[in-house]
């Protein structure tokens, strides 16, 4: 028989798009050949939601990002911090979990996530020393999700777009002395080319094989109750 599988059904918090993103969020992921959890659209007792499965296997148990961070830097506000810098999760990282690491920072760009906080990013462990770095998770604050139905009924100008897509923000940040600078999208792997060219290059390189025809198989997916034709298209 097949094995049972642990999953999480989440509900919209913030706002009606938060499903519909974390979906295709976690397609896009697939198509860049970057991992990402399993997730399927769902419903329960009524309510639209989102099944994201568990992304340990066997043995493995899951290490947060800021618990990471907290043996690099016992003083880190961890539970205040919205921007944690680019420079302490390397620190925190073996040298080979950067470059997936660098791969999470693209598909944030891409999908417009704002929200990897410093528990939004794991490692997997399992004995006797074996360590990954864990699938990405959690992208409900992603792909325009608090854009108005309205405004998108109403067509966006491209100026609009183009602006939303250029202030969109990382969590992971860039260190400048005492600061830690919370950067736009771009921004900051511009600031990590500078001294990891060769992991954004290789990183960018998964972009070369995306056609739109890919993208829009994952949003033709997309049932109507999940997210309206104005935010399909």
């Amino acid at each position: 028989p097949e094995a049972r599988r642990h999953m999480l059904f989440k509900s919209v918090v913030h706002h009606p798009a938060e499903v519909a993103a974390e979906r295709v969020a976690s397609e896009i992921g697939k198509l860049l050949a970057i991992p990402t959890a399993q997730t399927a659209l769902a419903m329960k007792e009524g309510t639209q939601g989102i099944l994201s499965f568990r992304v340990t296997t066997g043995s493995e148990a899951l290490v947060d990002g800021g618990d990471l961070l907290m043996v690099v830097e016992p003083g880190f506000q961890r539970a205040a911090a919205r921007v944690h810098g680019f420079q302490l999760v390397r620190a925190a990282l073996l040298p080979a979990l950067l470059p997936p690491f660098v791969d999470l920072l693209l598909l944030d760009a891409v999908i417009g996530n704002s929200d990897r906080h410093q528990d939004n990013w794991s490692i997997l462990q399992s004995p006797p020393n074996l360590i990954r770095l864990a699938p990405s998770y959690d992208h409900g604050s992603s792909l325009g999700r608090d854009i108005a139905e309205e405004t998108l009924e109403a067509g966006m100008p491209d100026e609009f777009l183009t602006r939303y897509v250029a202030n969109g923000r990382f969590r992971v940040g860039w260190r400048e002395g005492a600061a830690t600078r919370q950067l736009r999208h771009l921004d900051l792997l511009q600031h990590v080319a500078v001294d990891h060219p060769d992991l954004i290059e290789a990183s960018l390189a998964r972009l070369s094989g995306i056609t739109r025809d890919e993208t829009d198989a994952i949003v033709d997916e997309l049932l109507d109750a999940f997210a309206s034709r104005a935010r399909q298209a």
